[in-house]
């Protein structure tokens, strides 16, 4: 049984701690996600080339999301400098892992697709990644895909994108200790939503928390909403309501489902792109060789 320490972290840990009020789960607020294209240079990206992809990857992606958001696309390199975000400067600067810097966590409420696309060999190379500004998180792997026909490279890259759009859901705090819980999907209450949510779906998790950043002197300094990730915590989707929540499996690798932060104010979570295979495997031993023939072996797995 999973060991809740949230009640206690939502209360302050003790008398005439202030709590900040609740995460708004913003079920009928629609998505903002904006895609921002990084053309490494190439003579087969001419202006013209370029202005046709964006189109095409436009209409792809804003038929994909519908009523559910909105989804603008631009050319990086028609940002200037001092128009881009922190977070973007630091994609131009470090590449996709920078999304993953505990300096891109403020809670922003948009987000942000990097998509590059590069030439080499007659061969066009789609990369992408995306961090989301309700939780701090990022997708897990940098998804990338390959075409020889210029044409249809934009098309292959709304799919792609399309392929990882991932829902973000509030969780609900419950009052005593449960392996479910129960979360409510921004946008959930909006026609079309229930396309991108299914049974069996799985969310990565992160904690919500009340952060100070830096003032310009003289001035009073902000507190802010920011996330961490909660690693080896998953919530896996088990029955889903027409008014857009869903009851989760709560999966965790900890005693306890999440941190006892002082200045927790809720638990933010969301969908990332799974897959059905076959798993294979491979037992060794601490020096990565396989046991002795005849040697016995015991096994036990529990649902997930």
């Amino acid at each position: 049984m999973v060991r809740w320490l949230v009640l206690a972290a939502l209360l302050g840990f003790g008398a005439g701690a202030s709590a900040a009020p609740p995460l708004d789960a913003q079920s009928s607020v629609p998505y903002r996600r904006q895609i921002l294209v990084q053309f490494v240079p190439h003579p087969l990206f001419a202006p013209k080339y370029r202005t046709q992809f964006l189109q095409e990857l436009q209409a792809t992606l804003a038929q994909t999301l519908g009523e559910v958001g909105t989804v603008t696309v631009s050319d990086l390199a028609a940002v200037p400098n001092g128009a881009r975000s922190n977070l973007t400067q630091g994609f131009v600067e470090g590449g996709f892992a920078a999304l993953e810097s505990p300096k891109f966590r403020e809670l922003t409420g948009t987000t942000t697709d990097y998509l590059r696309v590069s030439a080499k060999d007659g061969v066009i190379r789609l990369e992408s990644r995306r961090h989301d500004g309700d939780t701090g998180l990022c997708t897990p792997f940098v998804r990338d895909k390959e075409t020889r026909d210029p044409q249809t490279a934009s098309r292959l890259a709304g799919l792609m994108l399309a392929r990882d759009f991932g829902p973000t859901a509030t969780v609900e705090m419950p009052d005593k200790e449960t392996d479910t819980v129960k979360v409510r999907f921004r946008g959930g209450a909006l026609p079309g939503f229930d396309r991108f949510v299914k049974i069996d779906d799985v969310l990565i998790v992160s904690e919500i928390f009340e952060q100070k950043r830096d003032a310009a002197p003289g001035k009073a300094a902000l507190t802010v909403p920011a996330a961490r990730p909660r690693e080896y915590t998953i919530l896996r989707v088990e029955t889903l309501s027409a008014d857009g929540s869903a009851r989760c499996r709560l999966l965790t690798g900890y005693n306890t489902a999440f941190s006892p932060l002082r200045n927790l104010i809720g638990i933010r979570a969301m969908k990332v792109p799974t897959t059905q295979a076959t798993l294979t495997i491979r037992i060794v031993d601490a020096d990565g060789k396989p046991p002795a023939p005849g040697t016995p072996l015991q096994v036990q797995a529990g649902e997930l």
